[in-house]
């Protein structure tokens, strides 16, 4: 059985990306990106100036892939990081989220951050809100009604902290 890496990744591997980046923007009511997403636009908001990519790769294939990026501007540029973590829905329920979760806390921990702050995870996120408290995650906020799940309605959103 192979074993999962992650490496950096860059634009070319996008194409590998968006088969799973798609759908799990789009249907599965987690992610705070913009509606009717094209692969050119996701391209460029995932590799935007100052984000970081990386790609989970299980043999060949890419089955995951994170952004790590300053979660600020400015004098709070290098304080506090912010990640965001898509798996390829044929490989949830693996311990792979883990995986990426724990690199990311230990990527932004090497590059000199001293804590990370996830913006907005869906309160009805069950699985990331279990995910992000084992790995020591505090919900320092909740911002109600703040995002519009597809089956639900308007659902709240958690701020999530911890320091590194």
């Amino acid at each position: 059985m192979d074993t999962p890496h992650i490496e950096p990744a860059a634009p070319e591997d996008f194409h590998a990306i968006w088969s799973f980046f798609k759908p799990v923007t789009r249907d599965d009511n987690a992610f705070c990106m913009p509606d009717g997403l094209d692969f050119d636009t996701a391209k460029a908001i995932w590799f935007s100036k100052n984000h970081q990519i990386f790609k989970l790769v299980l043999g060949d294939a890419i089955i995951g892939t994170i952004m790590l990026r300053p979660n600020f501007g400015g004098p709070g540029r290098h304080q506090v990081a912010n990640a965001t973590f898509i798996i390829d829905p044929a490989h949830h329920g693996r311990g792979y989220g883990r995986t990426i979760g724990q690199f990311a806390l230990d990527e932004a921990r090497r590059q000199g951050y001293t804590a990370m702050l996830f913006n907005s995870v869906v309160s009805t996120n069950q699985r990331a809100l279990h995910l992000w408290q084992s790995l020591g995650f505090r919900i320092i906020g909740t911002v109600p009604r703040a995002y519009r799940h597809h089956t639900m309605g308007w659902v709240d959103t958690h701020i999530m902290h911890r320091f590194l």
